[in-house]
């Protein structure tokens, strides 16, 4: 009975870690992050990378994976299906993106305290010195064969300089690599 009870709980604790990304295959998830913020957000003189804790999506994912797919040849049919099966979840991320800067994932209540309540994005890089503003990223979608990703990333400066674009991802060697990005809007 007692390895039975075991056998049950780790099981669920086994399904809550992949619920909590979004799928079943969050290390390549956290794997895809970091190549893609290592080479796109990371600069010599980076500090910090800050993250919405809470996985985001394009407003309109119908209309942005149809931009996406015209714009980037290369965009595989199932990746892009995936993408938007995952984009239906909006999971809470993790501290596992195993990068060469600290990381500070903020909740809404922490974004909105010093963005909106506490000095605006002044206030902001006075928290986070050295870092390149605030990113959101979806979850990603996999292709079948797991050798193509598709993130929708968000990337914001001060409140009239951002980015939303969705980016590929390409598995070449066994390790993740940017290939090419289409530029959703721009402020």
């Amino acid at each position: 009975m007692k390895e039975l009870l075991g056998l049950a709980v780790l099981t669920c604790l086994a399904l809550a870690a992949c619920v909590q990304l979004g799928g079943g295959h969050a290390g390549e998830e956290y794997a895809v992050y970091k190549a893609l913020i290592e080479a796109v957000y990371i600069r010599e003189d980076t500090a910090w990378v800050v993250l919405r804790e809470q996985a985001t999506a394009p407003g309109n994912v119908k209309l942005v994976l149809e931009m996406a797919s015209e714009t980037i040849p290369e965009l595989g049919a199932d990746t892009v299906q995936a993408f938007e099966r995952a984009s239906a979840e909006a999971p809470t991320l993790r501290e596992a993106f195993d990068l060469s800067v600290t990381v500070a994932l903020l909740s809404q209540q922490e974004e909105d305290a010093i963005l909106r309540g506490g000095g605006g994005w002044d206030a902001f890089y006075q928290e986070y010195p050295k870092s390149r503003g605030l990113l959101a990223v979806s979850t990603v979608g996999f292709n079948l064969r797991k050798d193509q990703a598709l993130v929708y990333v968000e990337h914001t400066l001060a409140p009239l300089a951002g980015t939303g674009e969705m980016v590929v991802l390409e598995r070449k060697d066994g390790a993740w690599a940017v290939a090419p990005s289409a530029l959703i809007w721009i402020s």
